[in-house]
């Protein structure tokens, strides 16, 4: 079995969800695993504000493995560039946006933490260049022009 490079995060702000990579990925799942690790520790186990965490912490723990698998997925597909893989790729891209809106959305809740990275894990308006032009062209109000 081939081992898979993992790919680290860009510098910089992330200006399409295209642009997310396996370590942007990990690096907010090892965040928000501190986070939640952090209140766990400090509560028992019978505790709503422990469940509360636990909680959180599986959701990310899923969501983030979820979000590996599509963007291995998604990069295999692209490396192939093959017509008959459109669909595939297309659920992929779907799949990305989705799993990474839940991690940004668990993790909005630390932005005044150290350590988290406001540039990095936000939720761009647009997946790609290309997708912000044609809104463009399309005359959308929140469109650049």
């Amino acid at each position: 079995m081939q081992e898979q490079m993992v790919l680290p995060a860009r510098e910089g702000p992330l200006r399409y969800t295209g642009e997310v990579r396996q370590g942007d990925v990990i690096s907010l799942r090892d965040f928000l695993a501190s986070r939640t690790g952090e209140i766990t520790r400090r509560h028992d186990a019978g505790a709503d504000e422990y469940r509360v965490a636990q909680a959180v912490g599986v959701t990310a723990e899923v969501n983030a493995a979820l979000l590996l698998e599509a963007l291995s997925v998604r990069d295999d597909l692209l490396r192939r560039d093959e017509e008959s893989s459109r669909r595939l790729l297309e659920t992929c891209v779907r799949q990305i946006t989705v799993h990474w809106a839940v991690l940004v959305a668990l993790a909005e809740r630390w932005t005044d933490t150290v350590g988290y990275d406001a540039g990095r894990w936000r939720l761009p308006r647009y997946g790609t260049p290309e997708q912000e032009g044609v809104m463009a062209w399309l005359g959308f109000p929140w469109s650049p022009r």
